[in-house]
């Protein structure tokens, strides 16, 4: 069924009941399975596994592909995908998008040395491992199943009515909300400091992505790439290669601080070109011939 593609605030707003509807549902299905109350078990089993790939890791994107089909048919499923296929972007935001993670996780890293608060794992390094991860990670921990949600349905349909860092702050606040359920399912977080400092990393990181998309003409494939070379240089540097030695929070606010700076600058940014010429905002960061299929 086809709508009028003006409907911008619509489209976004069932967006976001689906995909946040799917993670609570996921929730829900793990409190079940912990009381037995389930067939089967949510934990180790092929049934589990199928419903968190749909209802978490791949939720987003669900809604996304529901939501543009349902609105728009198959010119916003074609829509949806020249977002995730944009591969024609400069040279230097790959560049930045798959190191910048990795230098600013090794700044954090260098600062938990000379504290003290980090210490070298001493287990030997698989180079095939590491390598079997990162592709892994890409996959199935968030980058892929996230951003065609995020970035590539939700962004550009709030970007046609408004500016880019509140649209940023917005897909920020939904971003944080979506985790909610998913880290209340597996424990992750369990102090009301942790889940504010959680929605700041999260809002700071929603506008760096923000600047990606908008310098790289709308590309979700570049947010992909950056989403997986943050979980990744995370994964490596500060999991696996390198210990929290005691119960130092020294290298989690060291991250997180390091990340708002980062937002702040994002920040900066967006609002320098939108001033620039704010009547001509839209064609200026693509979003006009985004949704304009052709």
């Amino acid at each position: 069924m086809k709508r009028d593609n003006g409907a911008a605030t619509e489209i976004a707003a069932v967006f976001v009941f689906l995909a946040v509807g799917f993670a609570w549902i996921y929730w829900l299905l793990i409190s079940l399975s912990k009381k037995g109350a389930l067939p089967f078990s949510m934990q180790d089993t092929v049934p589990g596994m199928i419903l968190k790939a749909i209802l978490s890791d791949f939720g987003p994107a669900l809604a996304a592909i529901i939501v543009a089909a349902f609105y728009q048919g198959s010119a916003g499923l074609k829509q949806l995908w020249l977002t995730v296929a944009r591969w024609r972007v400069s040279w230097w935001l790959y560049v930045l998008a798959s190191l910048g993670p990795m230098i600013a996780a090794s700044l954090v890293v260098s600062i938990g040395v000379m504290t003290g608060s980090l210490k070298r794992n001493p287990e030997p390094i698989s180079i095939a491992h590491f390598v079997l991860v990162f592709f892994a990670m890409a996959v199935l921990d968030g980058p892929l199943g996230e951003e065609v949600g995020w970035r590539g349905l939700l962004l550009p349909q709030l970007l046609r009515k408004m500016r880019p860092i509140p649209a940023s702050l917005a897909v920020g606040c939904v971003w944080w909300l979506w985790h909610v359920p998913l880290y209340l399912a597996n424990g992750r977080i369990s102090t009301t400091g942790d889940w504010i400092n959680f929605l700041m990393d999260t809002l700071a990181l929603s506008t760096i992505f923000t600047w990606f998309f908008v310098r790289s003409g709308c590309s979700t494939l570049l947010t992909i790439i950056l989403h997986n070379a943050s979980n990744y240089s995370i994964y490596l540097l500060l999991i696996t290669l390198w210990h929290r030695a005691g119960s130092s929070g020294i290298p989690h606010y060291a991250h997180s601080v390091l990340v708002l700076i980062l937002g702040a600058l994002a920040a900066i940014s967006l609002a320098r070109r939108s001033r620039q010429n704010p009547t001509s905002a839209r064609n200026r960061i693509g979003i006009g011939s985004l949704l304009t299929v052709r």
